[in-house]
């Protein structure tokens, strides 16, 4: 029968199961077996076990719809069963008080738990009372009501507000927030909810924002953050304020927006928010612009810098203001979900500004912001209001407030760093710093701390460095090589100008800097386009950059670009600097794998975080960086520094030898890399980069380098001299270069270097009657000093015309052609014989060294000097008798040693010679002679006769009127009269004849 009447009357939905007389019927579906429900929920839901009567019908009663229990959403199903009464019965059943009690009652209950928060499916179904003048019970879902967060934001003041109507006012803001229901802020300012993404381990946003400002220090690093993201976005222009105003705090968008109303951080650039860059911003430890393959930022981590300094950031761009609020405790209501504790507000379509104008004074005119003007706004605003000390008491990103004193510091530390922060920039060529008092009234009042302008131009003939650039990311993304060599190269020269205020003046700095660049086409281009590698974003580009010392008037004409580079203390650049020093003399600029907090570059056993997930890609990619572009930009840089140096500065050869590196200096092993890679690329490097020892300079490779061994520097100082006139390719390397060469390929070195012996073949002897006086002296002397312990020396210059010969020193003769003139011997020679030293090279140490080398000295002398000697007697007589009678002297005392003390004799042919020439003098007659005829010769007429013509003196008065008798000056030995010939007794004939005369 039941079967029949359910199927007929539709039992399940009808009340037939009696309760009791107060009771009456109810439908079976408003039963249950129990509940979670701490309250009564009578009289729209009843549990069976009150009514006796019914437990004997339960299985009828499941079967048409009795409940096990009663939870959340048979709560909430009983709202909507209010909601139907009252639309029904007028909104009372008899009952209406206790209905919306009841009403409130469900409501409490599920939302009881205070850390979580009730389902999506729960929230659909939630009903809330309306706020009625006539006080009858109304219910309607969240998205219809809205509640009143603050007494100045009462219904009427805005007809945006007519649409909703008012919770009704027993129920808490804090119910109404839980259940979904808008505040009438976040009604009057409409927003979309960001949420912040998180890669990597999961933990909550605060942990995770105060986990990753560990590896950012707390100095510069936020201007630099801002500033690469700005030019990541293509902006050219960057401006920073530091806002000391305190600003009115009673119509914000929540009361907890009142911390954020004190000083702030102003960061303006002229770029304008794409719509994946409000994304992208929300992302940390993302990759957020790895595909993006020109941009510098490629990790995501840079912007998360900025909680170092607030616990709110908010920026401006085209149509929208953002406010982040990761701990969800400032924007209060707006955050209608933890998970997406961001806001994104379109100030056009909603004219916040004039709904909340305290919460949006401050930007009123920073940087030309006007959120009023219905216009989108034409660049980028940041709002970083500095963490106050009561913010930092319940911060849970980071425990300090950020007082004035950090601010000075951070100001401080940016004015170090800033005048090198544009030096590699793609787009931002332009820096300010201003300041806004405390008491100032509106932005004009603001100072410029410091500003910093970069002007660059391409050298002629060179490529800009920015089409370089996007042609080396189009190649990677292409996976092929689009262009020619000679196209992978630029080179630009940046004036930089940096002005400051100091003791309430602006001081002004400019510095010019050449920097040249290079894409990979060989082995850093193809890692680049594995897929590894793709994925992270990596470019093989790289480049460098020196100061230049040139003038300003000839900026404008890049072309005419004269100057002197000069060394600098180098640091890292990722495009930014990343507070790296190197050791090396020029600034290096690449696409780096850079550590998470972007202050150092990745290497083998670094111990820090790897921001792409590979340690060993990271060092390896960086290693290929260096190898490739790196030093290939440095080979370019000496190319343009080679152009561009003024040839007759004199200092200008050592400055450009400075610009190559030490293997000593660079710090820390990793980057001696660059150093030895340098090295082994000029090593092979057949250009014209190496400049020569003269003035004006003069260019050569190395290759073709001439360089004096170190010793041979050391040893004769004005060898330099000799070498600069006489070696077009003479050139002088500081020890570090040749270090580096030799480390690079020893061989070569060899090859360039002149040692001593050859410099004195190839360079001092051949040009040595050309050579100044003082020079050629210098070296000579050290050279005959040395030569006495160095046989190789010494063999080298023995038969060398090295030595200047007397009387002038015009004459060279070879040390072995020379005569010692302190020996007896030297009296056989005259000075205009060219046989003597110059005086200059008379000293007694000099002369040692010579006779080692074969001068002619006592003991050297034999029978062929006799004979040659002897043979210049009779002429030598004609012109100087007193000359002539020297010599003759010095022969006889020489036979007398040759006989006497070595026991030498000349042969017989020596003998036949020296007996046919004429240079014995004839004693003139004697005064006591008895005879009237005297053969010899007479008083005043010298004659010389031969030896054998010659009788000795002894034999005058037996022989003197018949024959020549020998001057009585020349005493001969026995033995050198016999070997001369010369007769010591009277022919028997010649006496007799003598007798006659008698």
């Amino acid at each position: 029968i039941l079967e029949l009447l359910s199927r007929e009357l539709e039992l399940s939905a009808r009340d037939w199961v009696w309760l009791d007389k107060t009771r009456g019927f109810v439908r079976p579906d408003q039963l249950a077996l129990s509940t979670s429900c701490p309250f009564s929920l009578e009289p729209w839901r009843f549990k069976v076990d009150q009514y006796q009567h019914l437990t004997d019908c339960l299985e009828l009663l499941t079967k048409y719809g009795l409940k096990k229990q009663v939870d959340e959403t048979e709560a909430l199903l009983v709202l909507e069963e209010m909601r139907s009464n009252c639309s029904q019965y007028g909104g009372n059943r008899g009952q209406g008080d206790c209905n919306l009690n009841l009403a409130i009652a469900i409501l409490n209950w599920v939302i009881r738990n205070e850390d979580q928060t009730i389902s999506d499916e729960l929230r659909d179904r939630v009903l809330v009372p309306v706020d009625r003048e006539d006080n009858r019970l109304e219910l309607a879902p969240p998205s219809e009501l809205m509640y009143c967060d603050a007494n100045w934001l009462a219904k009427g003041q805005d007809a945006e507000l007519d649409h909703y109507r008012l919770v009704h006012t027993m129920i808490s803001s804090r119910t109404a927030y839980k259940l979904g229901v808008p505040s009438v802020s976040s009604r009057l300012a409409p927003s979309e909810d960001l949420e912040f993404e998180q890669l990597g381990p999961h933990e909550s946003l605060t942990l995770r924002l105060k986990n990753i400002l560990k590896d950012y220090k707390d100095d510069a690093g936020i201007f630099k953050e801002l500033i690469q993201n700005a030019d990541d976005a293509g902006a050219t222009k960057v401006c920073f304020l530091v806002d000391w105003r305190r600003h009115k705090a009673d119509s914000l968008l929540s009361p907890g927006m009142k911390h954020c109303q004190g000083p702030a951080l102003w960061s303006y650039n002229d770029s304008v928010f794409r719509d994946e860059d409000f994304k992208n911003i929300a992302k940390l430890a993302a990759a957020t612009k790895q595909t993006k393959l020109d941009k510098i930022g490629r990790f995501g981590l840079g912007f998360t810098s900025v909680y170092h300094v607030t616990d709110v950031p908010s920026f401006v761009s085209r149509r929208f203001v953002v406010i982040f609020d990761p701990h969800t405790t400032h924007l209060g209501n707006h955050i209608r979900n933890p998970s997406k504790p961001g806001v994104k507000i379109d100030y056009i379509e909603t004219p916040v500004a004039k709904r909340f104008p305290d919460q949006f004074r401050p930007y009123g005119g920073v940087f030309g912001c006007n959120l009023e003007d219905h216009s989108e706004f034409q660049g980028t605003l940041f709002r970083f209001p500095f963490r106050s000390a009561e913010q930092a008491r319940t911060s849970e990103i980071k425990k300090e407030p950020y007082d004035e004193r950090r601010v000075r510091s951070s100001i401080a530390a940016f004015k170090l760093t800033c005048s090198k922060i544009l030096l590699f920039l793609n787009n931002v060529t332009s820096v300010e710093l201003f300041e806004l008092p405390s008491e100032a009234k509106n932005v004009t009042q603001m100072k410029r701390l410091l500003s910093v302008q970069s002007e660059t131009a391409t050298l002629p003939s060179a490529n800009a460095h920015a089409d370089v650039l996007l042609q080396c990311c189009e190649e990677v993304r292409q996976e092929s090589l689009l262009s020619a060599v000679n196209s992978r190269d630029s080179a630009a020269v940046s004036r930089i100008s940096f002005s400051a205020l100091q003791d309430a003046n602006m001081q002004l700095f400019e510095e010019a800097w050449l920097s040249c660049a290079r894409a990979s086409d060989s082995e850093a281009f193809e890692y680049a386009c594995s897929e590894d590698a793709k994925e992270l974003g990596l470019v093989p580009f790289a480049g460098v950059a020196v100061k230049l010392g040139c003038r300003s008037k000839i900026w404008n004409s890049p072309d005419e670009l004269s100057g002197l580079p000069s060394a600098v203390d180098g640091e890292t650049f990722c495009f930014l600097p990343l507070s790296e020093r190197t050791g090396l003399p020029f600034h290096i600029n690449g696409f780096f794998s850079v550590n998470s907090n972007r202050r150092g570059i990745w290497w083998f056993g670094t111990e820090e975080t790897s921001v792409t997930g590979s340690k060993d890609r990271d060092a390896v990619w960086n290693q290929k960086i260096i190898d490739d572009p790196l030093v290939k930009s440095c080979i370019g840089l000496l190319r343009r520094c080679a152009a561009i140096l003024n040839r007759s500065d004199p200092n200008a050869a050592s400055e450009y030898y400075k610009l190559w590196p030490s293997l000593r200096c660079p710090v820390g092993v990793s980057w001696k890399r660059v150093a030895e890679q340098f090295y082994s690329a000029m090593a092979k490097c057949k250009e014209t980069l190496v400049c020569t020892g003269r003035t004006p300079l003069e260019w050569t490779s190395i290759d073709d380098s001439v360089m004096l061994q170190k010793t041979v520097v050391r040893r004769h100082r004005a060898a330099r001299k000799v070498m600069v006139e006489y070696c077009d390719t003479y050139v002088e390397f500081p020890d570090h270069v040749v270090e580096g060469l030799r480390s690079a390929d020893d061989s070569l070195v060899d090859k360039i270097s002149v040692d001593e012996v050859r410099f004195v073949e190839k360079f001092f002897a051949p040009n040595i009657t050309s050579l100044q006086t003082a020079v050629r002296d210098e070296i000579t002397h050290a050279l005959l000093k040395r030569s006495t312990n160095d046989e190789r020396l010494a063999s080298c210059i023995r038969n060398m015309y090295l030595i200047p010969c007397s009387p002038n020193g015009l004459r060279f003769c070879k040390p072995s052609d020379s005569i010692d003139p302190r020996c007896p011997e030297a009296r056989l020679y005259l000075s205009e014989e060219g046989k003597f030293p110059a005086d200059a090279y008379c000293k007694p140490d000099l002369l040692s060294a010579m006779v080692k080398l074969g001068m002619r000295s006592s003991g050297s002398f034999n029978w062929n000097d006799v004979v040659e000697r002897a043979g210049t007697v009779e002429e030598l007589e004609m012109t100087n008798h007193d000359l002539a009678v020297r010599r003759i002297t010095a022969l006889i005392d020489l036979m007398h040693s040759l006989t006497e003390r070595t026991g030498s004799l000349p042969d017989d042919e020596t003998k036949i010679k020296l007996g046919k020439l004429r240079f014995l003098p004839i004693a003139d007659r004697p005064k006591s002679y008895p005879l009237p005829v005297w053969h010899g010769r007479t008083i005043g007429k010298v004659t010389l006769a031969c030896p054998k013509d010659v009788y000795d003196y002894s034999c005058k008065n037996t022989v003197g009127s018949r024959a020549l008798i020998l001057d009585s000056k020349l005493q001969l030995s026995y033995v050198v009269a016999d070997l001369l010939g010369v007769k010591v007794r009277p022919d028997l004939a010649l006496l007799l004849e003598h007798l006659d005369i008698a």
